[in-house]
């Protein structure tokens, strides 16, 4: 697909087909976090992949209520690594730099996911010390969840606010 393509057809899908995703297109997806720029090239970021449904459905229950995850193909959890970032970069580093490289590799799963014909969510919303707890990613801060699987669902279209809205030029 065309890079527009990608961006206007990645909708929140929050219900999924069963379905494998074959390792050579997940491959595809964790290649394109890997590629995504970084502060420093530290890639002070981990990607926790659990294709479990059992370990799906302890993850969901950090999550508030949001069983449907359960139904993804695989969940990665993007988490942070400030301790990384915080020897190049100090506290911004370990404030924000980590962070900042983690959405980003996320964000690009995301719309390699959906060139590839898959439908994703994104989930921020979960007890970050329960989840650290049951992923055992002590050291790092778990940013995001990208759901990842077939949509059973058709996706709702969102309206977007317009361009004036969000930005402001400054000359």
């Amino acid at each position: 697909m065309q890079l527009d393509t990608v961006i206007k057809n990645r909708h929140s899908v929050r219900k999924y087909l069963p379905f494998h995703i074959p390792d050579s297109q997940l491959g595809l997806v964790l290649d394109a976090a890997n590629r995504a720029p970084s502060a420093g090239n530290l890639q002070a970021f981990k990607i926790f992949a659990i294709r479990g449904d059992a370990k799906k459905q302890i993850v969901a229950k950090c999550t508030y209520g949001q069983d449907f995850i359960v139904g993804a193909s695989i969940v990665l959890i993007f988490a942070a690594q400030p301790e990384a970032s915080s020897k190049e970069y100090g506290t911004r580093g370990s404030n924000l730099y980590c962070i900042q490289d983690a959405t980003i590799a996320a964000t690009f799963a995301v719309l390699k996911a959906t060139d590839l014909g898959y439908s994703t969510a994104w989930i921020g919303s979960f007890d970050e010390e329960m989840l650290t707890n049951e992923i055992g990613c002590d050291g790092y801060i778990p940013v995001a969840m990208v759901l990842i699987g077939k949509a059973g669902e058709s996706p709702r279209l969102t309206l977007r606010k317009k361009i004036d809205d969000i930005v402001k030029f400054l000359d």
